[in-house]
């Protein structure tokens, strides 16, 4: 007989119907190890830490078919989230230096950049690419090198901790079917994401309009896989959709996470096609009930991200889209140019009364019709920018969830 648990008791989140299953691997296949070496954390709230790496042990094109961040044991809280990214333009004696504060650094080129390599956040397992494509390293002629970003978060301001957390990577000499590639839906890290105090769903969003995604997909007449997609928040987070919209009609999400856990950030299995045509809009949910004061976009945990990473193959070279509101109603300094409108709004923000529901109508009307400042990334980290209408992206179909029938339920 099983005993009664008494006060042992806890919640897990679980993928029960999207989890991504392990399949098999390569006989040749091997795996690189990239550590942060005994890395002496600082007694800070938020820590982004970065260490330089190369794939230089491996003499010819290979494909990345599986990484596993390994935590070390003891830093399960610490350890927030762990990104690699593929960068131009950084010194090669950097390689496996010692770690550096990675946006405390004058040197532009040690930052972190756009194109990402491998995503991991605090609940993720391992993430395995499909048979059939790979994630390309170690191309000829490739000079970028690569930065692994750390998040720490130390709430506690606790010192002397030093660790050695890292990711293993699962290589193969024998490539598969299709390069994969990755597209990363982001709202800007920074005080242009506005979340109001009072609010049980506040929803902010992002967008990847058709032109770009049309732009970038035409050479494949039927499109790309998309395999795997990883939706990101902080504490505020509650639910977060990846929508898709084809000329007008909406499709069935990419992803739906309609509870999202900030505890549970695993991948979510997605067997669909993304084709010219198409658009995307990220929708994030806060529950800001809780706060007195304005929420910021931001690096610590404390602070809010609206982020969704599209594993696809095969490659395009489209890597980033991002957009953010100019709230041009709010403004009320000079305006010499569109730029004009990029100027940080905390003081004007942290001055209003959100309390007041005529107020909160016009902010969520603003975000809804107001233009928005719009970017792309691709190639080797070239960016591409306009303004857009949010109006010019909604569906004139809207998607109609079917009833579910696979629980039974």
């Amino acid at each position: 007989s099983i005993p009664y648990h008494g006060t042992h008791r806890g919640i897990r989140s679980l993928l029960l119907l999207s989890k991504l299953s392990p399949p098999p691997l390569e006989s040749d296949a091997i795996t690189i190890d990239w550590r942060n070496e005994n890395y002496h954390v600082p007694a800070n709230d938020t820590t982004y830490s970065c260490r330089v790496f190369d794939f230089s042990s491996l003499q010819k094109k290979h494909h990345l078919i599986k990484f596993e961040v390994q935590v070390q044991k003891g830093h399960e809280v610490l350890v927030h989230h762990l990104v690699v990214y593929k960068c131009p333009g950084i010194n090669r004696n950097l390689v496996n230096s010692p770690n550096y504060i990675c946006n405390e650094d004058s040197d532009k080129t040690k930052q972190p950049c756009g194109k990402i390599v491998a995503i991991w956040a605090v609940g993720g397992e391992a993430f395995y690419f499909p048979t059939e494509a790979g994630l390309p390293v170690a191309e000829p002629g490739d000079t970028e090198l690569y930065i692994m970003e750390t998040h720490y978060n130390n709430p506690e301001l606790k010192s002397g901790m030093v660790d050695n957390s890292g990711i293993r990577f699962t290589v193969t000499p024998t490539l598969r079917l299709h390069d994969a590639g990755i597209l990363e839906v982001t709202a800007p890290v920074d005080t242009n994401l506005v979340i109001p105090p009072h609010q049980s769903n506040f929803v902010s969003s992002v967008y990847c309009n058709e032109s770009t995604v049309t732009e970038f997909l035409q050479e494949y007449p039927n499109g790309v896989n998309v395999f795997g997609v990883q939706q990101h928040a902080h504490l505020l987070g509650k639910a977060i959709k990846t929508r898709v919209i084809h000329k007008g009609v909406e499709q069935k999400p990419l992803a739906d996470d309609k509870y999202y856990d900030f505890n549970y950030q695993d991948f979510r299995r997605a067997n669909r096609t993304l084709r010219a045509g198409d658009s995307l809009i990220l929708e994030c949910t806060y529950d800001s009930t809780g706060q007195t004061n304005v929420t910021y976009g931001g690096y610590s945990t404390q602070e809010e991200m609206c982020i969704a990473f599209i594993f696809h193959y095969p490659r395009t070279r489209l890597f980033n889209c991002q957009s953010k509101p100019l709230y041009k109603r709010f403004h009320t300094g000079p305006v010499v140019g569109w730029w004009s409108y990029l100027a940080p709004l905390t003081s004007t923000f942290d001055a209003i009364d959100w309390t007041n529901a005529s107020v909160i109508r016009e902010f969520k009307d603003s975000l809804e019709n107001d233009q928005y400042f719009y970017v792309y990334g691709h190639d080797s980290n070239q960016y591409n920018y306009t303004m857009m209408d949010p109006k010019s992206m909604y569906p004139n179909v809207p998607y109609t969830e079917p009833p579910n029938t696979q629980c039974g339920v």
